[in-house]
């Protein structure tokens, strides 16, 4: 559609809900969903079942007063980490494995504690510690190259550079040799006939 266009419906609605998150159903993951007053579950994505768009859906956590309305909800790995706040500002990180994984239709277990009128705000997925440490700093840029950092690429080895060297040569086009004119030979002059001696002649006395 355009950028001007109302759109269609994604899901119908019931008097005083709202949609307040949305998420990519990606195999062999879960549906974290987290509430106002601190609770939470997670719920293995094939137990939602593919329906047409514009329906009414299905139970995903049943909505009490003791776990108050719904915040959010992420799809997660058991490896990710989440990030809890607060409107309060109080925030709790904990690992995903550590929310027990329920049902659809269950209230969820406390994820943090919130007192008095706090309410809790928002939750988002973090790296989780273990890739955080293991991390390298990046290497400083050199000044030398404007400040571009330039990979070094690896020096072929000796058996690659011959072989690289008798593809290009045979690749490459055979100079003809160029025809070579020989003068003819010169031919020799007929030796001069020797003169014939004339007799001597005698003088008259």
């Amino acid at each position: 559609m355009g950028r001007s266009a109302r759109g269609v419906r994604g899901i119908r609605l019931g008097k005083g809900d709202e949609v307040i998150a949305m998420g990519l159903a990606e195999p062999k993951t879960e549906l974290l969903t987290v509430t106002t007053l601190g609770f939470g579950k997670r719920s293995p994505i094939e137990e939602y079942r593919i329906q047409s768009r514009g329906g009414k859906g299905i139970i995903n956590i049943k909505v009490t007063k003791k776990n108050g309305g719904v915040v959010g909800a992420k799809t997660v790995a058991d490896q990710d980490e989440l990030m809890l706040l607060s409107q309060e500002g109080m925030m709790v990180r904990c690992p995903v494995k550590d929310v027990r994984s329920t049902g659809r239709a269950t209230q969820g277990v406390r994820l943090i504690n919130i007192k008095g009128k706090d309410r809790l705000a928002s939750v988002a997925c973090v790296v989780p510690k273990e890739k955080e440490e293991g991390e390298e700093p990046p290497k400083p840029a050199d000044p030398g190259n404007g400040g571009l950092e330039i990979a070094s690429s690896p020096k072929p080895s000796s058996a690659e550079t011959v072989e690289q060297k008798a593809k290009r040569l045979s690749q490459e086009p055979v100079a003809e040799a160029a025809p070579v004119t020989r003068k003819p030979a010169a031919t020799a002059k007929p030796a001069a006939k020797p003169k014939s001696a004339k007799p001597a002649q005698r003088k008259k006395r």
